[in-house]
């Protein structure tokens, strides 16, 4: 029998970057290193709920995500605010859940909890004009993936350069209002983005799996 080797889950980013008319101006792909400790803290606080209270609608687990505002929260299971979406798809505009981008190259560490200079919703300059977030089905061949896609329109007149990229999601933990954003990886690319004004950047994070 041969040694075998674990697998773990692999991340690929691709971007586009096209002018109002659709042309193509640039295209890249890269491996997505950096999932920074949050990915672990969530599989360890979905493994271990500790506290079951009265309430059948919510199981709380440990206290092992950091929030964007680098606060430790326990998840709840099952709860959800009223109102709010959960998980990693995001509507227009929104900037705490789903991929989001910014404005620093500062190199990727472990504990990191958020971006270092997220790039806003607007048209003002360094601004962005956050499209939806669409997290695709799940598709299940011999490597099972899926993939998570987000268009950026730049209406602030000048060029925006875009040097980091994370995912964020939303989730149901402790406190009040009860949900926070949390961010499961970011990302520098080996070359900065450019968006011209008038052009769209169309991020794709495709997560995969393969024991082969």
């Amino acid at each position: 029998m041969g040694k075998y080797t674990p697998k773990l889950p692999k991340a690929v980013v691709e971007f586009e970057v096209r002018d109002k008319n659709g042309k193509l101006l640039e295209k890249g792909k890269f491996p997505a290193k950096s999932w920074v400790g949050n990915i672990i803290g969530l599989l360890s606080a979905i493994l271990s709920t500790w506290s079951s209270p009265s309430s059948l609608l919510t199981v709380w687990t440990r206290s092992d995500l950091l929030d964007t505002d680098n606060t430790a929260r326990n998840m709840g299971l099952g709860a959800s605010a009223s109102g709010v979406p959960h998980g990693g798809c995001a509507s227009a505009g929104e900037t705490g859940a789903g991929i989001v981008v910014g404005l620093s190259d500062t190199p990727v560490s472990i504990g990191q909890y958020k971006l270092i200079t997220q790039i806003g919703h607007g048209t003002s300059g360094n601004q962005l004009q956050y499209g939806n977030t669409t997290v695709e089905s799940l598709v299940k061949n011999s490597t099972w993936y899926f993939r998570i896609i987000r268009p950026f329109t730049n209406g602030s007149g000048g060029t925006v350069t875009v040097k980091e990229i994370g995912l964020y999601v939303r989730l149901g933990l402790s406190g009040s209002p009860y949900y926070y954003s949390c961010m499961l990886a970011r990302d520098i690319p080996a070359s900065a983005i450019n968006v011209p004004a008038g052009s769209t950047l169309t991020l794709r994070y495709i997560i995969s799996h393969s024991l082969s």
